[in-house]
């Protein structure tokens, strides 16, 4: 009998491993060292990456979920980049931003869940503006936390 236990817990082990290993490979993630490298490796072509950011953009954190086409991305982009990039983007209003969750769906390490801690707009405890592509619904839609006080920007779409 003690050898049937054995097998049935290798069993669960085993399954339990599989499991894990396809859960990573429907959220892949990546890192890109510059824009120009997730154009290159097709990223932004795939719509994983955004082609609203800026060229400069550089330190780009990537995961997305290929059931769900959910998305979290942080990059860095330049101060004087900034404008361009808002240019193509929505502000939102105080009611909207606290009506929105701002945590990354897929659980990336490398999300920073502090960077919008409260409002109103006008608390020193927030630490980005928020912004929208417009778009309510759909693959494209996405909302961004643009740090106020460095050059971190982050993406998520659910």
């Amino acid at each position: 009998m003690p050898s049937n236990c054995l097998i049935l817990v290798r069993g669960v082990l085993i399954a339990s491993i599989g499991l894990s290993a396809c859960k990573d490979l429907e959220r892949p993630s990546a890192y890109y060292p510059t824009y120009a490298e997730a154009v290159a490796d097709g990223a932004v072509k795939r719509g994983w990456i955004p082609g609203f950011l800026p060229t400069v953009a550089r330190e780009l954190h990537e995961q997305h979920d290929l059931d769900t086409n959910a998305s979290c991305i942080k990059a860095i982009v330049p101060t004087e980049a900034r404008a361009e990039m808002l240019a193509k983007l929505s502000p939102l209003s105080v009611p909207q931003v606290q009506a929105v969750d701002t945590s990354c769906p897929l659980k990336s390490i490398w999300w920073f869940d502090g960077l919008i801690d409260q409002q109103p707009a006008n608390d020193s405890a927030l630490h980005a503006d928020l912004y929208t592509t417009g778009s309510e619904t759909g693959a494209n839609h996405y909302f961004v936390a643009v740090q106020r006080d460095g050059e971190e920007v982050y993406l998520w779409s659910r």
